[in-house]
């Protein structure tokens, strides 16, 4: 069975040496940490976790959002579907945001199941690598997870064996796992988690002006990792990316109530709001409208983004011109970053919406 019997056996036994020893020349992957502002770090093989940073991290000078910067993008089609029709103008917005992290290394990889993908076509569109997975729950979320795990190990120099498996709640309830394989699926994640709490904590810190967006989320590091998705199941695999010295950003619709729904239209308030903001394009009425779902929402409590290092909200609804004769829905409409507080979000300038 491919859960975690075994496999947390050996991961407790890792994190003890991490934590207690340090790393020695073993089969674990290297953590991330950072020393100094606008560097890259990787953690080093016999460091202390518990010792001074300057003395456990190995530093490359980098420029955040320059072409030294690598950016790979994971798309999970299945919670976020390009409508049939719109999916070279999605994927190039998709990439258009992903690009302002860095330069985008290859196709941007879409998973998603038969019938998600039977719904949409990207035939004859370039630049994207289709994953079709199979039709059981959760199939493309394992799959997206994989890659994106394989792809962190292997740009940190680790070997090519994974040292993780990655399940879901979901797919285990249906599998009929006993309650010890459950708990201890659940003790590695928090375990997962809480090391990239650490990395994160120990990443350079200083204030950041309000056009440094970018910096204040890549914090000196030379990969990101953009994640199309608001699927929670993903948090393993971002904290496992983080570990291994990757920015994480979450591309997702984090404000879907903002222009009010079906609720606003009950109220002459409502009603004179959502007319205001219209359903085309970027103004004052929609953004305000933004903030205050944002607000509401408190972005920093999401259990999505308490894995990531920054957030881009991408609102599938609305309509944004773009270079057709016809506006496109679905664009990425503000950015959200932990230096930011609880539930502040910026404007997002790197999109059709700002053009």
């Amino acid at each position: 069975m491919r859960y975690m019997c075994k496999q947390y056996e050996m991961m407790r036994n890792a994190a003890t040496l991490i934590l207690e020893r340090g790393l020695s020349r073993s089969r674990v992957a290297p953590m991330a940490t950072a020393t100094a502002t606008a560097t890259a770090t990787r953690w080093t093989r016999g460091a202390n976790a518990r010792g001074d940073a300057k003395t456990r991290a190995v530093t490359t000078a980098v420029r955040a959002g320059g072409d030294d910067v690598r950016v790979r993008v994971f798309w999970d089609a299945d919670n976020l579907r390009a409508r049939l029709g719109d999916e070279a103008t999605t994927l190039a917005r998709v990439v258009r945001a992903a690009s302002a992290f860095g330069r985008v290394d290859g196709d941007v990889a879409a998973f998603g199941n038969g019938t998600t993908l039977g719904r949409t076509s990207f035939d004859g569109v370039g630049g994207v690598d289709v994953r079709v997975c199979g039709d059981e729950e959760d199939d493309a979320d394992v799959a997206l997870a994989e890659a994106l795990m394989e792809w962190a190990r292997r740009e940190a120099g680790g070997e090519g064996e994974g040292d993780v498996v990655f399940t879901t709640k979901r797919r285990r309830v249906k599998d009929g796992v006993s309650e010890e394989e459950e708990a201890r699926a659940v003790k590695m994640a928090e375990m997962w988690a809480e090391r990239a709490r650490e990395v994160r904590e120990a990443l350079p810190k200083r204030t950041y002006a309000r056009d440094e967006t970018v910096e204040s989320i890549i914090r000196g590091r030379s990969r990101v990792a953009v994640v199309v998705t608001s699927d929670n199941d993903l948090k393993l695999a971002m904290d496992y990316a983080c570990c291994h010295g990757v920015a994480v950003v979450v591309l997702g619709n984090l404000s879907p109530n903002a222009t009010g729904g079906k609720s606003a239209m009950k109220t002459k308030k409502g009603r004179s709001s959502v007319k205001r903001m219209g359903t085309l394009g970027m103004n004052k009425d929609y953004w305000d409208a933004v903030k205050s779902e944002c607000e509401r929402r408190q972005l920093s409590r999401l259990k999505l983004l308490q894995s990531s290092d920054g957030a881009l909200l991408w609102d599938p609804n609305r309509l944004f011109d773009g270079d057709g004769a016809k506006p496109v829905a679905g664009d990425v409409v503000g950015v959200w970053s932990p230096m930011s507080g609880r539930s502040g979000v910026g404007r997002w300038y790197h999109s059709a919406s700002y053009s």
